[in-house]
């Protein structure tokens, strides 16, 4: 809690996450939010985009226990300052030093649902058009050939965007959300 990771959520294994996603994709990121109106700026307009879906749906996790549910601590709040504008490769030695993981895209799935149907809008994960208040995000622990998968909410297509680009790539409106991972002995 010192820390700002004032959320957790109880995880599944992520193979059983991994082969789940078209369902999570379809039970999270396509549905709409429940008791707004269908008109209302955050629902959706269309279904989530997903850029090269057959290369992006197979993003290998990293950084979590080998067949193992885990707890998955996390910020709610905005991303942290200090890892916008930067690329994986620059925030892969901040998260070690700090002892911090990054989001899979599974838990950046059920995450960006869960923080929009309590807050009844997607400030958890926006993009805006100014920096400081765009909470795009690099989805650090979801690794696919030549990179680093990227996630939000994008309020102009009114839907959920998934894409991925180079470790080495950056932007000033894009950063990382902070975890801690947990592992659960049942």
């Amino acid at each position: 809690m010192r820390e700002g990771f004032d959320s957790a959520m109880l995880l599944p294994s992520t193979d059983l996450q991994r082969g789940n996603i078209n369902k999570l994709l379809t039970e999270l990121a396509d549905k709409k939010l429940p008791g707004l109106q269908d008109d209302a700026p955050e629902q959706l307009s269309q279904a989530h985009y997903m850029y090269q879906p057959d290369v992006t749906k197979n993003a290998t996790a990293r950084n979590r226990p080998a067949r193992k549910a885990y707890l998955l601590l996390y910020q709610s709040g905005p991303i942290p300052d200090e890892t916008k504008g930067k690329s994986p490769d620059q925030l892969d030695p901040l998260f070690t030093q700090k002892k911090w993981n990054g989001l899979t895209l599974e838990e950046y799935l059920m995450l960006q649902r869960k923080e929009a149907e309590a807050s009844k809008d997607h400030r958890f994960d926006a993009y805006n058009d100014d920096a400081k208040k765009s909470q795009w995000t690099w989805l650090l622990d979801s690794r696919v050939p030549g990179g680093v998968v990227y996630a939000y909410w994008s309020p102009g297509f009114r839907r959920v965007r998934v894409s991925w680009c180079g470790s080495g790539d950056s932007d000033p409106f894009l950063g990382a959300r902070p975890a801690v991972v947990v592992e659960v002995e049942v």
